[in-house]
């Protein structure tokens, strides 16, 4: 089965995206994979259903499903920071 790389964005990741970028802003290594994952539940389903091809995540879903949207006291984080805490949160689950 061919697998494909995920497509980053020249600049910023958008607030809506196909599958393509949505596997590259989560930090999957292949678009079939982060498909896989949205069907066992790990990232939400896509938000709007235009057709098979054409569906599309919200950037702030996918903040939650990878717990970089606040940290466990609701305050922001940076972009570093979220992620840092996103690590820690795997690694004292046991998920990583």
């Amino acid at each position: 089965m061919h697998r494909r790389s995920p497509t980053y964005p020249d600049g910023n990741f958008p607030p809506r995206m196909r599958a393509e970028m949505a596997a590259a802003y989560v930090g999957e290594r292949f678009i079939e994979d982060f498909l896989e994952r949205v069907k066992s539940g790990k990232y939400p389903e896509p938000y709007c259903i235009e057709s098979q091809k054409r569906r599309f995540w919200l950037k702030s879903d996918l903040d939650l499903s990878i717990g970089l949207a606040v940290d466990s006291e609701g305050s922001e984080l940076s972009m570093s920071e979220k992620w840092f805490e996103a690590e820690k949160r795997e690694r004292e689950s046991g998920i990583a």
